[in-house]
């Protein structure tokens, strides 16, 4: 993978991460499954951004 497209993959990862714990309402009885979606698309996008290249 190039170089930038990683750094675009681990920037948007750590975003979408933040924002889902920012999503989590902890004290209220409520259902969290956007919050919960959001942060695995950014933890697949971290790991996405850490895959080495096949040489």
């Amino acid at each position: 993978m190039n170089k930038n497209l990683k750094l675009v993959f681990l920037i948007l990862g750590i975003i979408l991460i933040t924002f889902g714990i920012h999503l989590l309402e902890i004290d209220k009885a409520k259902d969290n499954t956007n919050s919960y979606i959001v942060m695995s698309i950014g933890f697949v996008s971290l790991i996405l951004s850490l895959l080495k290249e096949k040489k």
